[in-house]
């Protein structure tokens, strides 16, 4: 039987942390194994059963996944990291040369995994990419090839009708993070032309404090009403099967504090 509980497509825990403390976190002190353990039991309070999360130590995601009993993937986003059962994570498009690009491509590939690329957050990104390549973002993304590996779009607030009927032909699966969105003044999603398309989608937290997946899907949904005048095209109904739903049995709030004591201990020291 299938567990209940909601998909957090993807979540850094790092940032997230460091967003919720309101405070730099030093990466040279950085406790991975808290952090991972703290954002997991974070997850598993707010109703999560499934959780893709970024990290540089593999085994030890795997191993917390398998602890707290919660599905999910380890994110990656470092060359030297690929191997199996990952997702394999561009985080800035423009900031690898051609080269790189063709080794993850090459990478993922070998190993037969999904690259998620964090795009079309900004119209600069966009902008950008036209006017270096003289083609369109999306159909870039495919003269790389990664949209042949099981391509997933984090943001694509400002991708377009001619850009999302490209990606829909592929089956790629845009990841929307509403509440991050809005911590970022990036821009609302529109649900609407993603939804016509007939893209897969999914809601995650990213970098936010909050792990809230309902309320990831009620502000996707107001949004989109919001944009297109009409709550009819990106009803709630209509959405919530995109996020898994129901709830899991919550862990003791006591449990997260002490890890939250036990990370900032170790940052600072």
């Amino acid at each position: 039987m299938q567990q209940a509980g909601y998909i957090n497509y993807y979540y850094d825990c790092l940032n997230s942390f460091a967003n919720e403390i309101d405070e730099l976190v030093p990466k040279k002190n950085n406790p991975e194994s808290e952090l991972i353990e703290y954002g997991l039991l974070k997850n598993k309070l707010s109703g999560v059963r499934e959780v893709n999360i970024a990290c540089q130590d593999v085994q030890l995601a795997r191993h917390l996944l398998q602890k707290y009993q919660m599905r999910g993937v380890p994110v990656i986003n470092t060359l030297e990291n690929f191997q199996k059962d990952v997702i394999f994570h561009i985080q800035n498009i423009l900031s690898y040369s051609e080269v790189e690009l063709e080794e993850i491509v090459h990478k993922s590939k070998l190993y037969n995994i999904p690259i998620m690329v964090t795009f079309g957050r900004t119209l600069y990104e966009l902008g950008e990419i036209d006017k270096s390549f003289a083609m369109s973002p999306v159909t870039y993304l495919e003269s790389l090839g990664i949209l042949d590996r099981q391509c997933i779009i984090l943001g694509g607030n400002y991708i377009d009708k001619d850009d999302l009927i490209m990606l829909a032909s592929y089956d790629a699966k845009i990841v929307v993070t509403p509440i991050s969105d809005m911590r970022h003044a990036r821009g609302f999603v529109n649900l609407a032309p993603i939804l016509n398309q007939g893209i897969d989608i999914g809601f995650a937290s990213d970098d936010s404090p909050t792990v809230d997946i309902l309320n990831e899907v009620k502000l996707g949904a107001g949004q989109t009403a919001n944009l297109m005048l009409s709550y009819d095209f990106a009803p709630m109904q209509n959405l919530i099967k995109f996020a898994g739903g129901g709830q899991l049995e919550a862990v003791e709030n006591q449990e997260l504090a002490s890890f939250k004591a036990k990370i900032k201990e170790k940052l600072w020291k």
